[in-house]
Parts: structure tokens; sequence; C-alpha cells
């Protein structure tokens, strides 16, 4: 009988991991991968990183060597937070934030994850622990009054000084390494400023006081910088430094994404967490997008999945460093193999299997402008397969018989169309031009008769439909959203695409040739694209 057919798409997952580099961005190094990973901190002997990893439902402690390797979960709790690690200056114990019984906790634990003893009272609720360099003292952020204060334990719990007052919240604290002095950051009516104070309790002013945010400090193990995460940069969170004694502050460790939660190393690099992969992950679900299932879980960006004709193998385009590959895998997600040069200085992405599972057209930038190529599946016999010298010739897919290929074209204008070429070179024609202001991304339908694509004439991109001898042209999809990468379903009745909500974030959705729809089909918390359906195949 034949076996059903399946979806495989992307969803860029919303998850932070723990990166390591030097405080100018330079010799940056993933040191999580996988899931959810924050608040680091690195040991003072420089062999440990400890972290939070949100695994079975809540976030854990765990603890890795410094490069990332070896993670050993510490906690195991699943009614609880743990997270918020701070060393000890000698690296035997850590102090972490808990939260249990409706309070959150200041407990030590060793390296092996014993509980050595609780430092906060029943009824008490105390976050952020900060080590004293000394090891006699633990900063920690206090619930007093309805207001978070900053306090300092003693290491064995015996006693506990309040240092701030007022009406204000304050978190985050951080010692200077001779122990004289403290940063943290102050919430007044919202906005987060960053103060000093002398550990005696005297002395506290501001250090940094804008419009923006700017929190969660801490200072350089060779005092002359206090890092911290502020939004100044079109809200967007991002790591900066500034001089304990005020002044310009700097961009430190940039990237394009969010960052929070920095943390020095003893050598004087930064630890933080940031969105920087952004985590695109294949995921294979049923045609109707039930019973989903991750395939990948990589530190590269992986998306644009196609899967083979017999639904064996799935292509799709990984960032591995600074390049985009091809990498091929079967549909369980496992044999993962790159089909791209590993030493190749040029992009190749979108890759599409032919009708027959034996080659893969795919788009490169090797020449300069984007360009389509062929390959056997393996890799092998590698071809270019246009070179018109036009600004881009990409992303392209196959018909039905094998026999022509629709690809999308650019001129130097920027302006898109859509050209049919035979698979041999010949017989060029264009498709869609003039009745759109940008036409892109085919798809055929299984029988060959009409190609979905994406318009933009209306200012916003929907799914066009289009005969395959170029007559019939009408819209399928509207609103205020936009919508690309359509995909037939293996049966003709469906073209699956992503729409882009309004939310930021992306969904699947159908909508029938004939313009039923649009419905659901994929929604997740995430942002989640790139259909690509395989076809009903005869099982066993």
């Amino acid at each position: 009988m034949a076996a059903p057919s399946k979806l495989v798409y992307t969803t860029r997952l919303n998850e932070w991991e723990i990166y390591r580099a030097r405080p100018d961005g330079s010799a940056r190094t993933r040191i999580t991968s996988g899931g959810r990973s924050d608040y680091p901190a690195a040991s003072p002997d420089g062999l440990h990183v400890a972290y939070a990893h949100f695994v079975d439902g809540s976030w854990e402690l765990y603890v890795a060597d410094a490069d990332g390797g070896n993670p050993r979960r510490l906690t195991e709790n699943p009614v609880a937070f743990d997270g918020y690690p701070a060393w000890s200056p000698d690296s035997k114990e850590i102090a972490f934030e808990s939260y249990r019984d409706g309070h959150y906790q200041l407990e030590i634990a060793t390296l092996d994850g014993a509980l050595v003893r609780s430092l906060t009272p029943a009824g008490v609720s105390d976050g952020s622990p900060a080590w004293s360099p000394d090891g006699s003292t633990i900063a920690v952020d206090r619930l007093v009054g309805g207001h978070w204060q900053l306090f300092l334990l003693s290491a064995d719990g015996a006693s506990a000084t309040q240092l701030t007052q007022g009406g204000a919240d304050v978190g985050h604290p951080s010692w200077s390494p001779d122990g004289k002095e403290l940063v943290y950051s102050l919430n007044r009516a919202g906005n987060f400023d960053l103060y000093l104070i002398n550990s005696d309790g005297s002395g506290a002013h501001a250090l940094r006081s804008s419009a923006a945010n700017e929190w969660w400090p801490a200072w350089s193990p060779d005092g002359t910088t206090i890092a911290y995460v502020s939004d100044q940069l079109g809200g967007v969170d991002s790591l900066f430094g500034v001089p304990p004694q005020g002044g310009a502050s700097r961009k430190l460790a940039y990237e394009d994404f969010a960052q929070r939660d920095p943390a020095w190393t003893p050598d004087g690099s930064l630890l933080y967490a940031t969105q920087g992969d952004l985590n695109g992950e294949i995921f294979i679900s049923n045609a109707d997008g039930s019973a989903a299932r991750r395939l990948t879980n990589r530190p590269a960006y992986d998306f644009g999945p196609s899967i083979s004709p017999d639904g064996s193998r799935i292509a799709f385009t990984s960032v591995v460093g600074d390049f985009d590959r091809i990498v091929v895998m079967r549909s369980n997600g496992s044999g993962v193999r790159q089909l791209s040069p590993r030493l190749a200085v040029w992009d190749e992405f979108n890759p599409r299997w032919s009708p027959d599972g034996k080659r893969i057209l795919f788009s490169s930038n090797r020449y300069g402008q984007a360009d389509l190529f062929l390959m056997d599946a393996n890799g092998a016999h590698r071809k270019r397969f246009t070179s018109t010298g036009l600004l881009s010739e990409a992303y392209g897919d196959w018909s039905p018989d094998g026999k022509r290929i629709a690809i999308t074209v650019a001129s130097a204008k920027a302006k898109y169309w859509i050209d049919i070429v035979n698979v041999d070179g010949t017989g060029r024609r264009t498709l869609v031009r003039g009745q759109a202001s940008d036409a892109y991304h085919p798809s055929w339908s299984p029988d060959g008769r009409r190609i979905a694509f994406i318009d933009d004439s209306t200012g916003q991109r929907h799914v066009y439909l289009i005969g395959s001898n170029g007559i019939g042209f009408h819209q399928l999809t509207s609103g205020s959203t936009n919508d690309d990468w359509p995909a037939w379903s293996p049966d003709g009745k469906l073209i699956a695409f992503t729409r882009f909500r309004g939310d930021g974030g992306s969904e699947i959705d159908t909508v029938g040739p004939n313009g039923s729809g649009p419905d659901t089909l994929v929604r997740t918390d995430d942002s989640t694209g790139d259909p690509s359906w395989s076809r009903p195949r005869r099982g066993s």
C-alpha cells in the first residue's frame, strides 16, 4: 500500500545559547548547543563554566568544561527554577538562586551537585548571588517590603547586612576585584540604571543613567571595565562596557541579535547568552502537520528543507561558519552529510530534488552573482546550469516530469521574474513578467499544468497562480501580512506557504488552488516556514 506523504519545514527556535568572545568580538566560540541555556558564570580557576539549562520542563543547573565540553547536570528538581550561578573564589562551590516553595532561595552546591547549605531564611526571597573576592560574603538582592534591596550575607549564613533602602528595586550585584565596591542595577519607575556603592553601604551613586535600560553589570577581572546590558540600540539588548569611574561606553562582543547576562572569564574574555544563531532546525510531521518531530539539533542554522521523491532523504541549507552549505540526511535525522565542498568560500543554498531523486538543483554565488547548479544526489558531477550574467538566477523548481526548470531571475534593476528552461538549457521563455512588479519562488503543481509563486504587486507578498503556459494569472492569498515559499501538496489539492504574522513570528498555512482558505497547518510559539512535501510512495 502507499505510505503517507510527509511534510518537512524549518522552525527558528527561540532559544538562547551561551557564547564566549573577546571584548572586541574576536575569538567567538559557542559554548552550549541545543535547547535553551542562560546565566553563565566562569569558575575563577578557568576550568569550568556553570549555567542554567532548560530541560524536562524546568531550569536546572549545569557545569561544563571551559570550552563547553563534558556538560554535567547538578540539580534535578522539576518544580524549581535553578539558575544565576556564582562561583566561590576557590572554585569549589557554586551559589545559585532556586525557586522553591513559593520563594527564591540561595543555595550552595559542590561540583558534584551535592547541596551543602541554604542561606535564605524561611519566608524570605533572595536572588542574583555574587561571591566576594575573599570568599567571606555573598551579595544578593533580597525582597523586603515589596522591593528588592541589596544585602550582604556571610558565606556561612550567620549574618545579613542591608546596603540599600528605598522604594526602588535593586538587582544583579557584581563585586570589584578588590572587594571594596559593588555595581548593581536600580529600577526607578520602570527604567534600569547602573549604580556603584561601597561594600560598607556608603557612597551610592549613579554610574550610568539614561533613557535606555542599563542593567546586569559584571566587573572585569582587571577592574578596568564594567560590562552591562543596554537596549539603546533600537530596543535590542546588547552588551556594552564602561569604566568604573564613568565616561563614555563602548560596544562589546557585537552580535546581530540580542545578548544578555554577561560574565567575565579569568583571562578577560566574556561569556554571554545570545540568540545569535537563531537555532533554525528541521522538523518532519504528517502531511496534516500532526506528530511533528525535530530532526536536526546542530549549532548551525538549518533551513529550507527539500524531501526526496521517495521520502527517504532530506536536503537542506546549513549556515556553517560564514557560508551556506548543502547538507543531506536520512528522513529520520540520521546520516547527516555535507555535499558542498568543505573549503568553499562561496554559498550554496536552496536544494531541490529532481523527480527521479537522482540529482539536486541548487543555487550558488560561486562566480559572483547567484546561478543555478546541478549535481548528483551524492554531490558528484557538479555542473553550472545558468550563466547569463544577470544579477541572479536562483531558487529553481523542477517540473514533475523532470524536463523543465522554473527559475527566479533578477536584473541589475532588482526586478524579479520567472523563466522556464528545459533541463538541457534550451527553450528558455519568460513565464511571468510585467503583470507583477516582482515574481519569484516558483513551485510546480503535481500535474505540471500550473505554477504557484510569490508576487508583491499589491505592496504585500502573496501567493499567486499561473498556468505553465503563461495563461491564467490570478491571486490566491491576500491580507496585510506577507506570504512566501509556496509548496504544492502531493495530491494537488493544497498549496502550503509561509505566512509572516503581525507578532514577528511565522507559520505554515495552506490555500486551495481555487482560493479556498487559508487554513493554518503548522503554528508554533517560534517562527516556522519553508514547507516541503514528500510524494506518497509504495511501502510494505
